[in-house]
């Protein structure tokens, strides 16, 4: 009798235990998931980067067409300022000798050496002139001034000029004839630096290229 006593006693007893240690491990599983750091999805990774990289390169290709679209839209109206820059210089240059083509022709036409030289000294005054010189009608020369002798073959009328030829020139020429009663008597050269405009021309299009370079990152930053 005392050991049925004792036999229920020790059976309440080891369900107790098993039910505490059963309510412990659920409780020490439901603490583990709770803080246990949830996997990352790896399935949507390589979604994200492939669209993230189609996005890039979709932008470098915007930023290149439209800055090779700015640049050649600039490079267009530099060539075109540059050769309207040239004729007008080339207009200029021609009125100022014919004026100073009529002051000429007395001289000229007597072979009076020294009144050229006076007359021609005048004309040293022009922005940019490098060299002058006065040539009767049977070759002989009269007159001259600036370093001539280091421009013969180099300068050209851009009439006659081909867009590089014309880029690539240093010097502008120009011949004016003199006249005397109808008569041409002798022939004016004149020749003008134009490097500068040639330089105004490379300044603008990098300043072109810089803006629309530097508009382009801005915008691919954003």
């Amino acid at each position: 009798m005392g050991n049925c006593k004792v036999s229920k006693v020790w059976r309440k007893n080891s369900n107790k235990l098993n039910i505490l240690d059963f309510t412990h491990v659920r409780a020490a599983a439901v603490w583990a998931s709770m803080t246990k750091a949830p996997a990352p999805d790896n399935s949507t990774l390589p979604r994200a980067m492939g669209w993230h990289s189609i996005r890039v390169r979709l932008s470098l290709m915007v930023a290149l067409v439209v800055l090779c679209a700015v640049m050649a839209t600039a490079v267009f109206s530099g060539v075109r300022t540059f050769e309207r820059d040239v004729d007008t210089r080339r207009e200029l240059l021609a009125g100022m000798g014919s004026a100073y083509a009529a002051a000429l022709s007395d001289p000229v036409a007597a072979g009076d050496r020294r009144a050229t030289s006076q007359v021609l000294r005048g004309i040293a005054s022009i922005p940019g002139l490098v060299q002058s010189d006065v040539t009767a009608s049977d070759g002989t020369r009269l007159a001259d001034m600036g370093s001539g002798t280091l421009l013969i073959g180099r300068d050209g009328d851009p009439s006659a000029m081909s867009l590089s030829e014309m880029w690539s020139a240093k010097t502008l020429r120009t011949e004016v004839p003199i006249v005397e009663s109808g008569v041409v008597v002798g022939q004016l050269a004149m020749t003008q630096d134009i490097s500068d405009l040639r330089a105004a021309v490379i300044s603008s299009l990098t300043m072109t290229a810089l803006s629309a370079l530097l508009a382009v990152l801005a915008a691919m930053a954003v």
